[in-house]
């Protein structure tokens, strides 16, 4: 019986830990215009990061992390139309992607469709099972009407 039931544990952990990696939002290897991409997003270069940004998607097109930047770095320059297609493109490729979900959210936010911000806001507590950054920024953001 004691074997039985360190099997099936075994078998649990195994299953559960495949299941939780395959929910990351990173994927294995970025291509290097989207590390690069991420420097001039912190500094607030939109312009530089959504041209690297635009190569990381040519170079690796299923790569969910580099359409929600690139939708990131056109909205903060205002080119929301823009943005929308490439926050949806990510989505596309990963439905439950937290960032995706927060900056569309985001931009829901500015064009006045907060109850589209909050379905995402229902997407992202499913998504953060124990709750994340993504999930506390965006409910601030649909209670405050501060985006980011």
């Amino acid at each position: 019986m004691k074997i039985l039931l360190a099997a099936m544990a075994i078998v649990f952990t195994v299953s559960s830990t495949s299941a939780f990696a395959a929910s990351t939002d990173e994927t294995p290897a970025p291509p290097k215009e989207l590390t690069d991409a991420r420097v001039a997003l912190d500094a607030k270069d939109y312009a530089s990061a959504e041209a690297m940004l635009l190569k990381a998607v040519e170079v690796s097109p299923d790569n969910p992390d580099a359409w929600n930047l690139l939708g990131f770095a056109t909205r903060k320059q205002g080119k929301k139309d823009i943005a929308e297609d490439h926050y949806s493109k990510a989505l596309s490729l990963n439905s439950s992607h937290k960032g995706a979900l927060e900056y569309q959210g985001m931009l829901f936010i500015e064009t006045g469709r907060i109850e589209q911000a909050r379905e995402n806001l229902k997407k992202l507590d499913v998504a953060c099972l124990f709750g994340c950054d993504e999930f506390d920024r965006l409910e601030k953001a649909i209670e405050t009407g501060q985006t980011y």
